[in-house]
């Protein structure tokens, strides 16, 4: 609790600090982070999503924020002179560079403490002038199997065909699927970021996202889907599966004891994702056609699927975020489903069992 108020104040300070910079630079006392575009591409669309297959009537608002949308204009930033933290944050003197921030609201959580802290009890190590660096992360994707699949990917996938030329910036202890996934891009040079180390950057290149994060570009997203699926080439026989999240610490189904011979009976394979590498899980999820899990990274994987698949998402019932609905279900033109369940213990979900069984029966039937 004590951590959570002092992480509000430093927040609420940054962003008065913001506030005056912001002031500064409108009236001319202070300049913006100075940094050139390259290659912008005008391939801006508006994305329209369909409303889910089970979907009533009082939860249509619930949907608003992730059913319409404009994706971004297709460009790179490129800046002399930068910072990186171990995070991912691009930061300039005492301000962070926002375009490199999968939102602007992020601003106030890596302002001009942020940077403060990084000078005063980082170490800084001092890159080459003569390469070029690539920044693809961010403080999500740095460690989270969505983030990093579907914002991080979908850019690279945008600019694949200069990673031979760049070095590509990694932080010490990347997740296996960071690693694996640059080595299907056949990425070799690499430059890592240490841990309570931050780089000083003399040519650094971030290209911008494709959307905000928890929607996408339809068109880059499949061609990210594609390209992973044509990298791991194993499969499994898998029609019907439950990805479990019981080992995971945080949205655990508390009564997943109560699901598992519902799922049995109706020929579900039940699945833990932990451990396994990207091929590994795409290798399961390819061929099926029924995909049940509750709200999480491991809803990730419904990218691979078939556009004919169903899914039925488990989800929070008062903040839900549909962002792999808006993300995976409806760019791959899936046929998805959800339950709204209740929360116990700040983030577990307690499933109602009998609407359970109901929508089990429309995902195997309609």
């Amino acid at each position: 609790m004590i951590y959570r108020i002092y992480n509000k104040f430093i927040q609420i300070l940054d962003k008065g600090i913001i506030s005056i910079y912001n002031t500064f630079e409108r009236i001319g006392i202070a300049k913006p982070i100075p940094f050139k575009t390259l290659e912008p591409k005008n391939d801006i669309i508006q994305v329209e999503h369909p409303f889910p297959v089970n979907i009533i009537e009082k939860d249509k608002p619930l949907f608003n924020e992730w059913r319409s949308y404009p994706t971004f204009e297709n460009k790179l930033f490129i800046l002399e002179n930068c910072n990186v933290s171990c995070m991912g944050i691009v930061f300039i003197g005492a301000r962070c560079f926002v375009p490199a921030l999968p939102h602007p609201v992020f601003k106030g959580q890596f302002g001009t403490l942020y940077c403060l802290k990084n000078y005063l009890f980082y170490k800084e190590q001092q890159l080459s002038t003569d390469k070029t660096y690539f920044l693809v992360t961010d403080h999500w994707a740095y460690s989270n199997y969505f983030h990093w699949m579907v914002d991080s990917m979908c850019r690279l996938m945008q600019w694949k065909e200069m990673l031979k030329d760049v070095t590509v910036l990694v932080h010490e202890g990347a997740p296996r699927f960071i690693i694996e996934s640059l080595n299907y891009l056949n990425v070799s040079k690499i430059e890592i970021i240490q841990k309570n180390h931050y780089l000083n950057v003399p040519n650094l290149v971030v290209p911008n996202y494709c959307a905000w994060s928890g929607q996408q570009h339809p068109i880059i997203l499949k061609v990210a889907r594609q390209f992973i699926l044509h990298n791991v080439r194993n499969e499994k026989k898998f029609e019907r599966v439950f990805i479990s999240r019981r080992n995971a610490k945080a949205r655990r189904v508390a009564n997943e004891d109560d699901l598992i011979p519902i799922l049995k009976e109706n020929k579900f394979e039940i699945i833990n994702f932990e451990g396994m590498s990207v091929a590994e899980q795409v290798a399961i999820v390819r061929n099926v056609k029924h995909f049940v899990s509750s709200h999480g990274a491991n809803m990730t994987n419904s990218m691979f699927l078939e556009p004919d698949s169903k899914i039925l998402e488990l989800i929070r019932y008062d903040r839900p975020n549909f962002c792999y609905w808006s993300t995976l279900a409806s760019v791959g033109n899936k046929n998805y489903f959800y339950q709204l369940c209740k929360v116990v213990d700040h983030d577990h979900l307690l499933v109602d069992i009998s609407q359970f069984k109901i929508h089990l029966h429309k995902i195997l039937n309609d």
